[in-house]
């Protein structure tokens, strides 16, 4: 499950991540020797300066390329923080209990000048690789069948109607099982804005309409696929644009 994200820029190209009192101690850290553990931190190598990096932060899992360093950190007060190697952490979020161990793993699209991180507490491998293929995203998201996984779905942006597909697949299989109103409301919330972010300027009220009809359409004997594509017109409808434009080329 996904608990956080969060984009900087980085002025020197190393990224720091782990216990929030130890970052005084990431002074000697030199991009020659990354990604590297020192103690209480984490430190791999990323771009610096053109644009900013976003990292994320998965518990148990999460969709990523491969993974460059694991790591078991022991942290003072509990806080997994996010920073460069001098100064104060940048983000800081509560990740276990003050004193206590916890396993990481780093996951990047690049070794070297890594742009998109996720940092995986407490991994359980079941992570689903990133694709730019969309016959290789079928394939993976084909293996996600519990609605408990839903953010491995919504974790990128990439060929929407692919993933919208899945999302109403899974969503259906837990209506037609024991799965909580409660869990299938908060599957069809986040399938919901999960679709406004797929342009910057979609409001929350602009979607207000989303989540009957996708109750609705989830709900009938419709092909998965379809149902996705009549969502997504539907919803380029409500903004006065077409669909190609909503989604800008990421088919």
């Amino acid at each position: 499950m996904k608990m956080a994200a969060v984009e900087f820029t980085l002025d020197n190209g190393i990224l720091v991540i782990g216990d929030d009192s130890a970052f005084p101690e990431a002074y000697n850290l030199s991009i020659e020797t990354l990604p590297a553990v020192e103690d209480r931190l984490i430190a791999i190598s990323c771009r610096q300066q053109i644009a900013p990096i976003r990292v994320e932060l998965w518990r148990n899992w999460a969709p990523m390329s491969h993974c460059i360093i694991s790591a078991n950190l022991m942290l003072s007060g509990g806080m997994l923080a996010l920073g460069e190697c001098f100064g104060r952490p940048l983000f800081r979020w509560p990740a276990s209990s003050p004193g206590s161990s916890l396993q990481l793993d780093v996951y990047a699209d690049d070794e070297v000048e890594a742009s998109l991180i996720s940092v995986v507490v407490q991994p359980n491998k079941r992570a689903a690789q990133s694709s730019c293929r969309r016959s290789e995203l079928l394939e993976q998201l084909d293996q996600v069948d519990d609605i408990s996984r839903i953010d491995v779905i919504l974790a990128e942006r990439s060929f929407p109607v692919v993933r919208l597909s899945a999302a109403f697949r899974v969503i259906r299989r837990a209506m037609e099982g024991d799965a909580s109103i409660h869990r299938i409301r908060y599957a069809i919330e986040a399938t919901v804005e999960w679709m406004r972010w797929l342009r910057r300027e979609i409001s929350k009220t602009e979607v207000a309409w989303v989540p009957p009809l996708f109750d609705e359409l989830a709900r009938s004997q419709m092909p998965a696929e379809s149902a996705a594509r009549v969502l997504i017109d539907r919803l380029a409808d409500s903004l006065a644009m077409s669909t190609s434009e909503l989604l800008d080329a990421r088919w």
